[in-house]
């Protein structure tokens, strides 16, 4: 049985919100890799099944074979951070695929940080540490 308290903030569902925000539904196993790729979550997410049985158990979520979608019309731009947005919005605008160093040059264009961007694009200086 899963169990969360609705009142705390929940570092597991707010991703879960922020990836919904950008795409309405998504298979369970790239919303795992969603997840682990945020940087406060240090590459950690629940296995499939875990990850399933959990979004069924958020209210604005619905769950139907391997695919989750959300109940609510979430939108990126309340949802997400100012950093995350920039890079969705260019995504939106450019995209939705861009090279690496475009998307890197349009964020620095506007004004991003090349550390934040970095951490948000997961970025890694050590060939091991590439997410791919």
């Amino acid at each position: 049985m899963v169990f969360h308290q609705k009142k705390r903030r929940n570092r597991l569902i707010n991703n879960i919100r922020r990836i919904l925000s950008v795409t309405k539904e998504i298979d369970v196993a790239e919303l795992r890799r969603g997840i682990s790729r945020n940087y406060r979550m240090h590459g950690f997410s629940p296995t499939q099944k875990i990850l399933k049985e959990f979004c069924k158990h958020i209210e604005w979520c619905r769950v139907d074979g391997y695919q989750i979608y959300s109940n609510e019309d979430l939108n990126y731009e309340n949802e997400l951070g100012s950093n995350e947005w920039a890079i969705v919005s260019i995504l939106k605008e450019d995209g939705p695929i861009m090279s690496y160093y475009d998307l890197r040059k349009r964020c620095l264009e506007i004004g991003m940080n090349i550390n934040s961007f970095n951490i948000y694009s997961g970025y890694k200086e050590s060939p091991s540490e590439l997410i791919l």
